[in-house]
C-alpha cells in the first residue's frame, strides 16, 4: 500500500536528529542511533522471554529511552516519551508514499463491497498507526487493521495470519493476501493455506 523513500534504518537516523533538536539533549545523532539499536535488542530479548516473540513497540522503546535520559536533560520522563513517539510518527509520515497502482486497486475492490484488511509487521502500535493511515487517506478502506506489535505475532513467522483468522472468523480459503515480501506475504501466507500474490516492487529502491 505504501513504501518508504529511504531505507528503514535511515528513518531511525532522521528521527534521532529531529528528536535531539527538539529535546536539546547534547549528543550526536549517531550516538543516539547506536543507543537506540542497543535498546531495541534488549527489548527484543525481553519480549522473547515474555511472549516468545522478538516484536516490540515504540511505546516500550520510548520508555527505555526515557529511563536512560531522565535526569540528563531538562524534560520530564513523560515529555521524553511523548516527544520521541511524536517525532517517530512524523518522520515516518514524511518518508511514506502511496503505491498509486495498489491504491487504485483498493478503491475498485472497496467499491464492489469486498472487505479489505491491513496486516503489517510494524513497531508502531495501532493507537499511533491510525494517525499514519488517516494522513494517507486510507482509513475508510480497511475493515480491520492488524499490526504485529499489538499481538506480539508477525507475518514473518506466520502466527499473525492465524491471529487474523481467529479474530475475523474467516477461513483461509476466503482470504487472498497481496504483498511485496516473498517470505512474509507469500511463503508464510501459503503455509497458513492463504492464496497469495507477490507484488513486483523491483522498480522501487526501498
Amino acid at each position: 500500500v505504501v513504501y518508504r523513500s529511504v531505507p528503514p534504518e535511515y528513518v531511525k537516523y532522521l528521527a534521532a536528529k529531529r528528536f535531539l533538536l527538539k529535546s536539546g539533549i547534547n549528543i550526536s545523532p549517531q550516538f543516539f542511533y547506536e543507543l537506540r539499536s542497543g535498546l531495541e535488542i534488549k527489548l527484543s530479548k525481553s519480549n522473547n522471554r515474555k511472549y516468545g516473540s522478538l516484536e516490540f513497540n515504540i511505546e516500550e522503546l520510548a520508555s527505555y529511552i526515557a529511563d536512560y535520559f531522565e535526569g540528563r536533560c531538562l524534560f520530564t520522563r513523560n515529555r521524553i516519551i511523548s516527544d520521541f513517539i511524536e517525532t517517530e510518527v512524523q518522520v515516518e509520515l514524511e518518508v511514506l508514499s502511496l503505491n498509486e497502482d495498489i491504491f487504485s486497486f483498493m478503491k475498485l475492490v472497496h467499491s464492489q463491497g469486498i472487505n479489505l484488511y491491513l496486516i503489517s509487521d510494524f513497531y508502531i502500535p495501532r493507537e499511533h498507526f491510525d494517525k499514519i493511515i488517516y494522513k494517507l487517506g486510507l482509513t475508510k478502506f480497511f475493515q480491520q487493521i492488524f499490526i504485529s506489535t499489538d499481538f506480539h505475532k508477525t507475518k514473518k513467522f506466520g502466527d499473525l495470519y492465524k491471529e487474523f483468522m481467529t479474530i475475523t472468523g474467516l477461513g483461509s480459503k476466503e482470504v487472498i493476501m497481496i504483498g511485496n515480501s516473498s517470505v512474509s506475504d507469500v511463503e508464510m501466507a501459503e503455509k497458513n493455506g492463504i492464496k497469495s500474490y507477490l507484488l513486483n516492487d523491483s522498480k522501487r529502491e526501498h
